[in-house]
């Protein structure tokens, strides 16, 4: 999975997102964001600054083990 943010210096919100769907299709991707804005449809969890790191590793280690990863 991709940690981005929606919102980045010098470019469109969203474009690192749109940029790392279009070179990884079918990639999960948790959005972080500081803004009030909608989040994209195509996000797996949503984030918002500050946020709690615990349930971001919580939501990396669950879109690992959906994809048949883990140890044990």
């Amino acid at each position: 999975c991709a940690l981005v943010d929606l919102r980045l210096p010098d470019g469109p919100d969203g474009e690192a997102m749109r940029r790392m769907a279009e070179k990884y299709p079918g990639l999960p991707m948790l959005v972080e964001t500081g803004c009030p804005m909608e989040p994209p449809r195509s996000a797996e969890a949503i984030f918002f600054k500050p946020f709690d790191t615990a349930a971001l590793l919580a939501e990396v280690e669950r879109q690992h083990a959906a994809r048949g990863g883990g140890c044990g």
